[in-house]
């Protein structure tokens, strides 16, 4: 199961899904950068929530998008490819493989048509830029990329997972071919058994394979050391939340000992993941000099997904050395025992002051009245970042098979500033560089790192996020979004990301200082009708799907924005069905807006 970044759009008895990506067009007003005024219109209309209108629609511009998947941009089925799907790699005649060459593969299933599953689109996205936009430094070779119904259960399982195929570039196939295997698709753990399954794209031989099948990474001939599994629930810690985990040790173990016979990392998910691309922000984390594997793919997470748990575990012939290998920035071909394993994992928090996003005009009085359209300043196009951290980039990856001591990233210190204080210096020092701006805190992220021996965890990141708001309505967009870092002496390490500039649109506003539960309950009424309309398009019967809102902010997304750069007030949910049977389904969002 992928959360889903698509919104219903609905005019007449019509309904499509709309992307994210709409046009934005800049403003050509002048701001102030240095101040990054909000400006206000003159003469604003201002109506009491009793009187908001909550409509399906914002941009039915958006109806006109072009298809996701433009099939120019499709390689072509390789005719003596009998799995039906394509190759990375040329057809001239075989080479020995180097014995310095870190190949890295990738498979993809966005239509699961094959197999009765909901699609999920960007998964194509997902592995393509996992694929295609790693650093020249990174020093990887594709070998393949198998997509939708050429994805099968014989590329992962044990006795099929590392065959020969004449068309790759190492000239093998499968999960254990590659030193590096990227597959984005569906995933579940049981709770009991603590195996974890992902859907192929395929139903020959079948449509799932489980990690109890797998034997990854064998040192007889097995070639995977680092599995990336962009699904839901594929490193599953506690409850999913990543809230309690004491027995991490039991269940991390559980799930990948048996499968695993000599990969070094599994980087993955304790809960539910968005379905959009966490190749591209990997490789932007990871390039940046010092950055280890782990923290790279723990970054990606937290920005490309705010709030969900990203994990990476480790293993090793002892403690020391599984928790050295989170440490890895660069990637290796040594076979590892893993008697021992370490993990480092997101953990979020909120604070009550300023108010989240999350629980803004739900449960409170807003700053003022809040205007029902917006745009992002004509200047917010330039970079506003400050980085007071290591800064550069990485230089050329060292092939060898295992990492000499200057090839690990530096150990992180143990963070103890409580959330608190790391909150009120984050906005101090934003305040200082941006006094008339106005903010809110999205939430405290941390970096917790353990291991089996002792089970002890400690902190080795802690990261708060803010967000530019209007009279206390948030830009939820992660790219609009500053993230201040704190290192272990309590002290700030360092600024990245941006707070926009605003200009609001129109003059129309909400008063919000009365009670806001009846709007709330409203738009949970729109949500789920917008809900069932997804469940009847996925060939289901509303009846027996169950629907949960998991999440439930109000806000702007630029994402949302129209071809004028508009952008609407709105209540964004994360929908999270399962059948009466208890079958967890795709998990989508729905967005309706305020007017």
């Amino acid at each position: 199961m992928r959360l889903s970044h698509w919104k219903f759009i609905v005019i007449g008895t019509s309904m499509t899904l709309s992307c994210k990506t709409a046009s934005l067009k800049q403003n050509n007003r002048a701001d102030n950068l240095d101040k990054e005024k909000i400006n206000q219109s003159s003469n604003p209309v201002t109506i009491s929530v009793d009187d908001v209108q909550i409509v399906d629609t914002f941009a039915p511009e958006l109806d006109n998008l072009p298809a996701l998947e433009d099939p120019s941009f499709i390689a072509p089925t390789d005719p003596k490819d009998e799995e039906g799907g394509f190759n990375l790699a040329d057809t001239s005649e075989p080479q020995e493989k180097a014995t310095t060459t870190i190949y890295v593969a990738g498979t993809s299933v966005g239509d699961h048509s094959a197999c009765g599953a909901s699609s999920i689109p960007n998964t194509y996205k997902d592995v393509n830029d996992f694929l295609n936009k790693k650093p020249t430094a990174a020093g990887l070779t594709s070998n393949y990329w198998y997509n939708n119904r050429s994805v099968n259960s014989r590329l992962f399982a044990s006795a099929s997972d590392n065959v020969a195929d004449s068309y790759t570039k190492s000239r093998r196939r499968g999960v254990d071919a590659s030193t590096i295997h990227y597959h984005s698709s569906h995933g579940y753990q049981n709770d009991s058994s603590r195996v974890f399954t992902t859907w192929m794209g395929s139903n020959s031989p079948s449509c799932t394979i489980s990690s109890n099948q797998m034997s990854i990474g064998n040192s007889s001939g097995g070639n995977l050391r680092y599995l990336f599994l962009s699904t839901c629930f594929s490193l599953k810690l506690g409850n999913g939340s990543g809230a309690s985990i004491t027995s991490a040790n039991k269940e991390i173990v559980k799930t990948w000992a048996t499968a695993n016979a000599g990969t070094r990392c599994v980087f993955g998910f304790s809960t539910v993941s968005l379905d959009v691309s966490y190749g591209a922000p990997f490789w932007t984390e990871w390039n940046k000099a010092g950055m280890s594997n782990s923290m790279a793919w723990l970054n990606a997470v937290a920005k490309a997904s705010p709030g969900k748990v990203g994990v990476v575990t480790c293993a090793g012939p002892n403690s020391t050395e599984a928790t050295n290998r989170l440490n890895e920035q660069y990637f290796y071909t040594g076979w590892v025992n893993d008697a021992y394993y370490s993990w480092r994992y997101n953990s979020y928090t909120r604070s009550a002051t300023p108010p989240p996003s999350s629980s803004f005009a739900l449960t409170k009085a807003a700053d003022g009245p809040i205007p029902t359209t917006i745009k992002i300043g004509s200047d917010s196009n330039l970079q506003l970042t400050s980085t007071t951290g290591s800064a550069g980039a990485k230089t050329g990856m060292p092939l060898s098979s295992e990492p000499q001591g200057k090839d690990l990233a530096k150990s992180p210190d143990t963070i103890s500033i409580s959330d608190d204080a790391a909150i009120a210096l984050a906005t101090q020092k934003q305040r200082s560089v941006d006094p008339q701006g106005t903010f809110v805190v999205a939430d405290v992220m941390s970096i917790k790192e353990g291991n089996s021996q002792d089970r002890a965890e400690r902190v080795v990141s802690k990261v708060v996020s803010l967000r530019r708001s209007v009279n206390g309505a948030p830009i939820l967009d992660s790219n609009l979004t500053k993230y201040v870092s704190f290192g272990g002496n309590g002290q700030i390490s360092e600024e990245t990301g941006r707070l926009p500039t605003v200009v609001v649109q129109g003059n129309k506003t909400v008063d919000f200082s009365a009670d806001t539960t009846k709007l709330k309950d409203r738009a949970k009424v729109a949500i789920l009708a917008k809900a069932k309309e997804k469940i009847k398009s996925m060939g289901l019967d509303p009846a027996q799907v169950i629907l949960s809102i998991s999440s439930l902010e109000m806000g702007y997304r630029a994402a949302d924005a129209n071809s004028n750069g508009e952008i609407p007030l709105g209540f964004h949910a994360t929908i999270e069905p399962t059948t009466k049977e208890n079958n967890a389904l795709k998990a989508f969002g729905v967005s309706v807006f305020l007017q």
